[in-house]
């Protein structure tokens, strides 16, 4: 029984360190597998979905094709919640094409400067074949480099969307931006021109509309004449 008490009492031994093999191969093996194999189970998942969602999408389908009558009629009688619902699906519409902009001229310009980066760096990434005259070349060497450092050498980054977009260049982006910024600013006024035009003269809300006009068309036209 004392024994066990003492045996109890000992601290529990420290684990071993971990190996430098372990760090550098072995576990970001593990990562990968681990990472692939929860993206095969989210496949699986999405594949024994996909009927569910198409069956919901059919339903919605055909739920707007049914509304639309009553959509028209609404609409021609000025319903006021279905002018609201219109101008709101305006307004929010415009911040995700903005954002959806935004983020595509943001992600080309981001490929194009590691590619940059890469390209000017690209004689570091030529292992050398001879050091002070003398051979070095060996088969794990010309692996490395076959297969990981000249596919590098010779990438060149993606650009996607470029006709909505424009080229992955600052001047580009500025440009793109800036005409997806006036229209979009200008479609989220759609809420508060409603309600000038339904509501009746108001000189403050008059005026927010027209500076955030005035801005949106500003901001196009400075920068086609940069």
């Amino acid at each position: 029984m004392f024994a066990g008490v003492a045996l109890a009492g000992k601290a529990a031994p420290a684990p071993p360190p971990p190996s430098g093999l372990e760090d550098a191969l072995i576990n970001p093996i593990k990562d990968v597998v681990n990472e692939a194999k929860d993206f095969a189970l989210d496949c699986i998942a999405y594949i024994m979905a996909a009927p569910r969602f198409a069956a919901d999408v059919t339903v919605h389908i055909i739920g707007l094709v049914r509304g639309l009558p009553s959509l028209a009629k609404n609409m021609y009688n000025a319903d006021g919640a279905t002018l609201d619902s219109c101008a709101s699906f305006a307004s929010t519409t415009a911040s995700t094409i903005f954002a959806l902009y935004a983020a595509l001229a943001a992600l080309n310009l981001l490929l194009k400067t590691i590619c940059d980066v890469k390209d000017a760096c690209t004689d570091y990434l030529t292992l050398p074949k001879k050091v002070m005259g003398q051979n070095v070349s060996n088969p794990v060497c010309d692996t490395v480099q076959k297969h990981i450092l000249d596919p590098i050498k010779s990438w060149r980054n993606p650009v996607f969307l470029d006709d909505l977009v424009g080229k992955p260049t600052v001047s580009d982006a500025a440009t793109t931006l800036a005409g997806a910024m006036s229209g979009c600013m200008i479609l989220a006024c759609t809420p508060d021109v409603l309600g000038l035009i339904t509501g009746g003269a108001n000189k403050a809300n008059a005026e927010a509309v027209a500076w955030t006009l005035g801005t949106a068309l500003a901001v196009k036209y400075l920068v086609n004449k940069a």
